[in-house]
């Protein structure tokens, strides 16, 4: 199987760079790379459309298969992607309305 070349790679990650532009509810995490894949990404703000808004950044880019999320309290929010959507919260694995409902609740990291 060919390895994807590079600058596909590059475009990539480029892509999930500015899929977090201009949000309302997430920004990159600062200090942590952002691969052609996934991304460490830091809940800025409190709210109900935090879950719709980061639904609409993984339903828009196909590429972005694990998304780290970064909340009060210790642990982490994460999503993956192989064949179907999967929620995480602290290795567990959650519904995705139960993933809502901690979303719309976390507060930001100090």
């Amino acid at each position: 199987m060919p390895l994807t070349p590079d600058h596909i790679l590059e475009e990539r990650r480029e892509a999930i760079k500015n899929s977090f532009t201009g949000c309302e509810f997430f920004q990159l995490k600062v200090g942590w790379p952002v691969s052609s894949d996934s991304a460490h990404i830091e809940l800025i703000q409190q709210g109900i459309g935090s879950f719709l808004e980061l639904i609409n950044i993984l339903d828009s880019n196909a590429h972005l298969r694990e998304v780290t999320i970064w909340i009060e309290g210790g642990k982490h929010l994460k999503t993956t992607k192989h064949k179907r959507r999967l929620f995480w919260f602290g290795g567990d694995n959650i519904s995705k309305l139960n993933a809502q409902e901690i979303l719309h609740a976390a507060k930001p990291r100090n």
